[in-house]
């Protein structure tokens, strides 16, 4: 019988980093800093398991572990937004530079736009969750 201990034993067994090979070639985006603001899709949802979170995209039946650190970049896209508002709070909170932390955040927003985990927010949802509209 399946409970959701077995289900969740059974997803855990089966959940590996995705290896570049075995994903569609995608392109990563040309430009060196992704000053978009950028949004979670959709058809990814979220599990947190200890202290990592894993991203699931439903589309694509593919799993993606983010550890502390890249959590808190994942919950910064929803008021955050733009990679270098991200790295400005992470760098505040964590008592680091901006400088350093920036280019771990635009790696890690390549990654996921890269791998249709993220995209870009629209200009009216950029406006509500900033609150400064042109």
């Amino acid at each position: 019988m399946w409970t959701p201990k077995t289900v969740c034993r059974r997803l855990v067994d089966r959940l590996i980093a995705p290896v570049a090979q075995d994903l569609p070639a995608r392109s990563a985006p040309k430009a060196e800093n992704i000053d978009l603001l950028l949004r979670p899709r959709p058809e990814v949802v979220t599990r947190q398991t200890g202290q990592d979170i894993f991203l699931v995209h439903l589309s694509c039946g593919t799993v993606f572990r983010l550890n502390h650190t890249g959590q808190r970049v994942w919950d910064l896209l929803a008021t955050a937004g733009s990679a270098k508002a991200i790295a400005e709070r992470l760098a505040a909170e964590y008592r680091i530079s901006a400088e350093l932390v920036g280019a771990d955040v635009q790696a890690l927003l390549k990654e996921l736009l890269c791998h249709s985990l993220v995209e870009p927010a629209s200009e009216l949802e950029a406006c509500t969750s900033l609150s400064s509209c042109p």
